[in-house]
């Protein structure tokens, strides 16, 4: 019936920094800080539960692993449909515990991997609902060369120090291309 959609965001820790600054039609709801280490992951459902049932959103969008695992399981109870995210390499997680939470996750609608490779270690019935939608890079600029402009003399890299993830080794390969036609440059790692 609406012609328009609202946002919110529900921050499982209200602790988190949160340094975007947020346009005005999206409302940030705040979860509380739960210590208790075996009862936290149940009060931090309790508190999207209760988000839940003030906004009643027509659709839920998550992003990492306990976040995912919380809406899913919200969505379930609350009759919204979900969509989770994987955005890192669940390659990582292959315990006993992460392979529960993606069976538990299987009660979302959708879900969105980075790779064909993430996908494929989720359970089938997730897989077949999801799709793959890598990171973005543009064919059309992979074919055309790059000025090296000789003014440029630093590049900045940023990202947590995590070489699995982030993968700083290549950069630091492609940066040896780089000092091929600029060696005043420098690359610096900020993490």
């Amino acid at each position: 019936d609406r012609d328009y959609f609202s946002v919110f965001i529900h921050r499982m820790n209200p602790n988190t920094n949160f340094a975007q600054k947020l346009n005005g039609d999206v409302t940030l709801f705040n979860g509380n800080e739960h210590k208790k280490r075996f009862v936290r992951r149940f009060d931090e459902l309790s508190d999207f539960l209760k988000t839940i049932k003030e906004v009643k959103p027509d659709v839920i969008v998550s992003f990492l692993n306990m976040p995912n695992l919380i809406a899913s399981i919200s969505g379930f109870l609350k009759s919204v449909p979900v969509i989770i995210s994987e955005r890192a390499d669940p390659s990582r997680n292959m315990d006993v515990s992460s392979k529960i939470m993606r069976r538990i996750e299987c009660c979302a609608k959708g879900a969105v991997f980075q790779t064909q490779g993430a996908r494929n270690l989720y359970p089938g019935p997730l897989r077949k609902k999801g799709v793959v939608i890598p990171n973005p890079v543009t064919p059309v600029l992979l074919d055309r060369p790059y000025e090296y402009r000789k003014n440029i003399k630093n590049i900045g890299f940023v990202g947590r120090f995590e070489l699995i993830q982030k993968r700083q080794d290549i950069a630091i390969e492609a940066f040896n291309e780089v000092l091929k036609h600029n060696t005043n440059i420098t690359l610096h790692f900020f993490g």
